[in-house]
Parts: structure tokens; C-alpha cells; sequence
């Protein structure tokens, strides 16, 4: 299994700083993990977690429904 976090990658946001936990977490539980902030790196995953706050990382309806 391949999991995808969108997320802002920003160093001094707390949101980045949650996703950057999960993706250790889950790695450190052996399994795979993508990590970013492009909508377009999760095509080639079997999950996405969406992690983010609108004001940092603002998504359409309409891309969150193409993950």
C-alpha cells in the first residue's frame, strides 16, 4: 500500500508540521508514503490523506474530488 499526504510544506506552519509526524509514523510502521503539497504527486497512490488549512494551501472542490 502507498499512502499520499497533501499537505502545505511550509517549515513554520503547524499543519506541515502534523503531516511531516503522520508520514513518520506510517513509515515507521512500513509502508510506503508520499508526502507534498502538489495535488498531482498523489496520482500514484492507493490513499490520500488531505492535510491542510484553505488559507495555506487553497484546493477546488473539483481537485479534491480528482484524488
Amino acid at each position: 500500500m502507498r499512502i499520499g499526504i497533501l499537505t502545505n510544506l511550509d517549515s513554520f506552519c503547524g499543519i506541515a508540521e502534523y503531516g511531516r509526524d503522520l508520514e513518520r509514523y506510517i513509515r515507521d510502521e512500513g509502508v510506503d508514503v508520499v508526502r507534498d503539497s502538489n495535488p498531482e504527486a498523489m496520482s500514484n497512490v492507493d490513499v490520500v490523506i488531505v492535510n491542510l488549512h484553505p488559507v495555506t494551501m487553497p484546493l477546488s472542490v473539483e481537485q479534491v474530488q480528482e484524488l
